[in-house]
């Protein structure tokens, strides 16, 4: 409160020669930007006095294309500019106090000029015409950006590396409905981001190839929505990305339930060999030993069998005699 009463007592003091600047300073323009505001106006209050206070404009379909001159309205904390023609933000003016800037359905190419808003936190530029997400490297204290829906004719976004490492210690909230997605990497730097929606996005091949890699990036991740994304759908998918993200509590609108997560741990967890402990090798060993012992016995035994000498048959006595009597034949019969 008392940075914006400074800023306000001096543009107080400095709005005669700000009038005179130009034709945006005009008393029609004051008179117009008064309009747009909805803060009461003090007794006897001069236009330029009252502007200095103002803390929120609402200049939505307001056939601009241009971005407006807001020099009298130093204090301003919530800018509304959708449904307008603006194609460029090159004539923003420092608005050291800003913290919500609503551009939503312009015909924005670039965000250079988003320099002069180093107090952005809430950034939505849906709907414009750009293809490069850049320009951020101030705003250091931005939590929520929103980039739905470019018309680009189907060439694929692309992310600003300084950009979103800049931005990277305070972004929680990014949403990119509907666009055409490539080369996303830059987002690996977004590493407090709590919630992304890829909403009905088109992914390359190489997009959606390294999306899981992408999500191990994201810790902090507890809601993201990939419907109408057929690449990064499915029961395997919606597994992984539980995996990769461990405060991970809404995919695609369908929450993440605690005994879900415990047992896709338990059903991607590795394969381990159990360790038999050491009774049981103790036992086993005994086991093995008495085993062996029986065997070694036994082998033994059949060796000590085929040793010994083997038994005579017993054949009756008159078989000795005929056995004589065939050799006497014989004899006899061998003479000449």
């Amino acid at each position: 409160m008392a940075a914006r009463a400074s800023v306000a007592s001096a543009a107080s003091a400095s709005s005669g020669a700000v009038g005179r600047q130009s034709v945006s300073s005009s008393s029609g323009w004051a008179n117009r930007l008064a309009r747009a505001s909805t803060l009461t106006r003090k007794p006897n209050e001069s236009t330029l006095e009252y502007l200095a206070r103002v803390t929120h404009l609402s200049l939505v379909h307001s056939d601009l294309t241009t971005c407006p001159d807001l020099g009298m309205c130093p204090a301003l904390d919530a800018l509304y500019l959708f449904d307008n023609r603006i194609s460029s933000l090159t004539a923003l003016v420092t608005l050291p106090l800003l913290t919500q800037l609503h551009l939503q359905n312009n015909q924005l190419t670039t965000l250079e000029g988003l320099e002069h808003c180093p107090a952005l936190s809430h950034l939505d530029v849906s709907q414009n015409r750009l293809r490069h997400i850049g320009h951020l490297e101030r705003c250091t204290q931005l939590t929520t950006l929103l980039v739905d829906a470019q018309q680009t004719d189907g060439e694929p976004l692309a992310w600003d590396a300084a950009s979103m490492a800049a931005v990277a210690p305070t972004l929680r909230h990014v949403s990119c409905r509907r666009n055409a997605l490539d080369d996303y990497t830059p987002l690996a730097y977004l590493g407090a981001l709590t919630t992304l929606v890829l909403t009905h996005a088109t992914l390359s091949r190489s997009a959606a190839a390294c999306w899981l890699e992408l999500t191990t990036c994201w810790p902090q991740l507890e809601h993201v929505d990939l419907t109408g994304i057929p690449a990064l759908t499915g029961l395997r998918m919606r597994q992984s990305l539980i995996l990769a993200c461990p405060r991970l509590a809404v995919v695609s609108g369908k929450p993440v339930a605690p005994h879900e997560r415990t047992a896709i741990e338990k059903l991607r967890a590795p394969k381990v060999a159990k360790v038999p402990s050491a009774d049981a090798v103790d036992r086993h060993g005994r086991a093995g030993s008495a085993v062996s012992l029986s065997g070694i016995a036994a082998s033994a035994a059949e060796q000590t069998d085929a040793a010994a000498p083997a038994l005579l048959p017993h054949f009756p006595p008159f078989v000795s005699q005929y056995r004589d009597f065939l050799i006497q034949q014989n004899q006899r019969a061998d003479r000449p």
